[in-house]
């Protein structure tokens, strides 16, 4: 058999391969650490633009550089496509890797290059990604630009004015200060909605900071994790895996639901397993579990995942059966300390008629008919509308499933058999383009990059920890598909895809880098600071709805005594919290002081959203008051009916300057009980 270490061993002459390969190879080797510099560059040239739109008064400064450039929208097209270009440093990176395996090209002087770039990575890496971020968050609605193909425009409209579930987590935390307690979407998971009254406090409960807030968030936790991978793996698989979770961030960047707060505790959980493997250390590989069950809390989906984790942790870090069953028990401990702490956040602040993971009996319920969460409440509507509490409906359901289990156990059979298939096989279309897959590549080109991940997986195992821990891992998420996959499964396992971009990413390492001993490198954070971390971040997690209500309950409260002349034909808002834009003609320019959409992006982004299927008809009426605000703020003067969510409203009440509260009167020129028209806005002292 030939020796395929070298290149005569693959048939080829040597010196005739070096001669034209060699060239080719090191422009392409020298190319990368320019390749980061230039992009250190304009990611500075960024910040630059932000800084010089905070100081002219640019009511959004990140969108700046939007109105200074005059082919703007090439940054946007170019921001889309920036994962995959990352992804293809990376696979060049790595085949470089590979020629210097083989003999082709002087392998010094790609370490060079590679030790340069993973350098310039580790001093501006956290930079570069928060400017990404949030380039990304900008470039969608805030800067004008409505993109149907791309954006998850329903729960973020425009990217100023939270939609659907996304308001109510949004609206909670004021409604959690004024009365007691969020509201009952909300209150479904407990654990999201006090992150999300942290991150919102942090904000001044400003719509906008929260969302740039939590861009940060994901990219200092991705700067971690991506930093562990790069000492554990090398700089390609660092890399890669820095592309991948991009792709999964993106669509949800610009929306306060739970997905980009399972993503942090995720990407963290991330960082301490990579830990946990490279330097084979127990107390990393319990990090891991109690923050992987912080994500899959604050953003439940793959059921199995956890208990699977709790089962590897056992296997792998212990040798005899005592010891296993040790650490069995103590896994299962501190996995049983993380559901307290959801059960003490909804006991304390959770809505008093609403079941903490309740919805898992539509899914069980509509899984048993083969069909999807909704189809239960629709076939049964008769009977289902008798009950009014959700623990009545809840407790039907659970009957009515079991039920049909009983009588046809075939159908979710073959339903949970038909949620596996789908999940393995749309698995690498969506994780090479996203929540959108709109992607033309070939499924074929995914399934290899699995056997590549596969390959190194199993390639640089120690005492087969790593193929153990893969194996229990996809196993676990394919039992958990089979359940919960039919009910929009990318987002439900959202928590969860990190793990397969860690998989994927291993497919990206250099043979060169992975010769070098991982316990030579020193843990990048002490288990001691991270355990500090997590405990500091639970507790106020846990205490800042109370402080919120402490603190601010009283005062807003006292915002409704402002408004002199209370009937219902009022609301009186709060200043804080209002969001949103102006809608204005066409033909005129964009203003660089407030938010706004020309009135033909506001009608396609309205008819792309499908919302007038939930709240009625209205746009064609809203066009002829052109122009208007479209905003949203939470209402202090009815704190528990909020279904009013959305307000179309006088300019003013967005270009005057901000108010504490706003009282604005309800007119009649739109019959919509969900999109108020305003005919008058007042500015409260």
């Amino acid at each position: 058999m030939p020796d395929l270490s070298s290149a005569e061993g693959l048939g080829f002459s040597a010196p005739t391969i070096h001669r034209w390969i060699r060239p080719v190879v090191h422009a392409v080797s020298d190319a990368v650490p320019f390749l980061i510099r230039l992009s250190i560059g304009l990611a500075l040239v960024y910040a630059a633009t932000i800084a010089y739109g905070a100081a002219a008064g640019y009511a959004l400064p990140t969108t700046t550089i939007f109105f200074l450039l005059p082919r703007s929208e090439l940054i946007t097209r170019l921001e889309v496509i920036l994962p995959r270009a990352i992804l293809l440093v990376a696979i060049l990176g790595a085949s470089l890797g590979w020629l210097a395996k083989w003999g082709l090209v002087d392998a010094s002087r790609l370490r060079r290059n590679e030790l340069s770039s993973t350098r310039l990575l580790r001093r501006w890496g956290l930079f570069l990604l928060c400017a990404a971020f949030v380039l990304a968050l900008s470039d969608k609605g805030w800067s004008g630009n409505i993109n149907t193909t791309y954006e998850l425009n329903y729960f973020s409209l425009a990217g100023v004015i939270p939609n659907s579930d996304a308001a109510n987590y949004f609206l909670s935390p004021l409604e959690q200060a004024l009365t007691g307690s969020w509201d009952p979407v909300a209150s479904h998971r407990p654990l999201a909605a006090a992150m999300r009254d942290l991150t919102m406090a942090l904000t001044g409960f400003s719509y906008v900071g929260t969302l740039l807030l939590q861009a940060v968030l994901i990219s200092a936790a991705l700067f971690v994790a991506a930093r562990n991978i790069v000492l554990w793996r090398g700089l390609w698989a660092g890399l890669a895996f820095c592309a991948f979770i991009y792709i999964l961030a993106r669509p949800f960047l610009a929306a306060v639901l739970t997905e980009p707060l399972g993503l942090i505790w995720a990407l963290l959980s991330i960082a301490l397993l990579v830990e946990a493997m490279r330097l084979k250390a127990t107390r990393y590989a319990l990090l891991a579990l109690v923050t992987l069950t912080l994500a899959e809390v604050t953003r439940m989906g793959s059921v199995f995942t956890i208990p699977a984790l709790v089962l590897w942790v056992a296997f792998a870090f212990a040798s005899t059966l005592r010891d296993r069953i040790r650490l069995f028990a103590l896994g299962s401990g501190l996995v049983v300390l993380v559901l307290s702490i959801q059960k003490l956040c909804a006991s304390l602040y959770g809505h008093p008629t609403t079941v903490t993971g309740g919805n898992f009996a539509y899914t069980l319920c509509g899984l048993a008919l083969g069909r999807d969460w909704t189809s239960c409440p629709q076939m049964f509507a008769h009977d289902f509308s008798r009950f009014a509490a959700e623990r009545e409906q809840v407790a039907f359901l659970y009957s009515k499933a079991a039920e049909m289990i009983i009588n046809n156990p075939q159908i979710i059979m073959t339903k949970m058999l038909d949620n596996i298939y789908n999940f393995g096989r749309q698995m690498p279309k969506f994780m090479l383009f996203g929540y959108y897959s709109q992607g033309s590549l070939h499924q074929e080109l995914g399934f290899f990059a699995l056997i590549s991940g596969l390959h190194f997986a199993i390639y640089r195992t120690y005492l087969h920890r790593e193929l153990v821990f893969w194996i229990v891992m996809f196993s676990s998420m394919a039992l958990s598909a089979s359940i919960i996959f039919a009910d929009d499964g990318w987002r439900v396992m959202y928590a969860t895809w990190p793990l397969v971009a860690l998989f994927l990413s291993l497919g990206f390492a250099s043979p060169a880098t992975l010769a070098f001993p991982a316990r030579r490198f020193r843990p990048s954070l002490s288990w001691r600071g991270a355990t500090l971390l997590i405990a500091v971040v639970a507790a106020m997690i846990v205490l800042t709805p109370s402080v919120t209500r402490l603190s601010r309950g009283a005062e807003l409260a006292r915002v409704p005594n402002l408004d002199k002349q209370k009937n219902d034909e009022h609301a009186v808002l709060v200043g804080r919290t209002l969001t949103g834009f102006i809608v204005i003609p066409d033909d005129v320019a964009r203003p660089k002081t407030v938010p706004s959409l020309h009135a033909g992006d506001f009608a396609r982004l309205i008819r792309d959203t499908g919302i007038e299927r939930d709240f009625g008809q209205f746009l064609e009426i809203t066009m002829k008051q052109v122009p208007f605000a479209f905003v949203t703020a939470a209402r202090v003067n009815d704190p528990k009916n909020q279904p009013e969510q959305l307000y179309v409203a006088p300019v003013e009440i967005l270009t005057e300057p901000p108010a504490r509260a706003w009282r604005v009167t309800i007119g009649n020129r739109m019959h919509n009980k969900s999109i108020r028209d305003v005919i008058a806005v007042q500015r409260l002292p």
